[in-house]
């Protein structure tokens, strides 16, 4: 859509210089919007036809829900890097702090909404 994105880090040692599909880790600030990416590796085209180009989190704990919006920050653990605190919009009235929710999350311009949730545990 047009949209640019600082990038923070990329993880590969070596990467492509061509013009390539990457795996991406959007940061946020509070108020939701993406401020930089890191890019994690390039995808190849057998990757492209399988990787959604939403972002799938898993397994993530609600960590804030917005008292006035729809808001909420959802922490995300990853093996060997630092966990993740992420700041979407469209939260359901029925993620509380401390839930586990697994997510698909669409770009919408610089900022991230629920298109798909389900409750884990808490």
């Amino acid at each position: 859509n047009g949209t640019k994105f600082k990038i923070r880090e990329i993880k590969p040692l070596s990467y492509p210089e061509e013009i390539a599909d990457w795996q991406a880790i959007p940061l946020t600030d509070n108020d939701g919007t993406i401020v930089n990416l890191i890019l994690e590796k390039p995808l190849s085209s057998a990757e492209l036809m399988t990787t959604p180009s939403n972002l799938i989190i898993e397994a993530g704990r609600i960590v804030e829900v917005g008292k006035k919006d729809d808001k909420f920050k959802v922490k995300v653990k990853r093996e060997k890097a630092k966990d993740l605190k992420i700041t979407a919009h469209s939260g359901l009235v029925e993620m509380k702090v401390g839930q586990l929710w697994s997510m698909k999350l669409v770009l919408k311009e610089d900022h991230l909404y629920v298109e798909e949730a389900q409750y884990l545990q808490d």
